[in-house]
């Protein structure tokens, strides 16, 4: 049980570091980090739910047209 849990929760860190690089924020105050991690962990929940299974081409698809990005997000429906 303990393994299992580690395993996802490493998994969910890799992805915020190498898509976000988490390690180089400094968010010290308050809850800040705590905050931006849940906020993180939501996109890349959105844009796995949209479709996206690459997370890195995905980032520079929205930041390239953020409102592409958004409709698609918006109008995806659950498989």
């Amino acid at each position: 049980m303990i393994r299992g849990y580690w395993g996802i929760e490493n998994g969910l860190h890799h992805r915020r570091v190498v898509t976000f690089q988490t390690d180089r924020t400094r968010r010290t105050r308050g809850h800040a980090g705590r905050l931006m991690a849940t906020l993180k962990n939501l996109v890349i929940g959105l844009l796995r739910h949209a479709g996206y299974t690459n997370l890195a081409a995905a980032k520079r698809q929205c930041d390239a047209d953020l409102t592409l990005a958004l409709i698609r997000m918006a109008t995806s429906s659950p498989t």
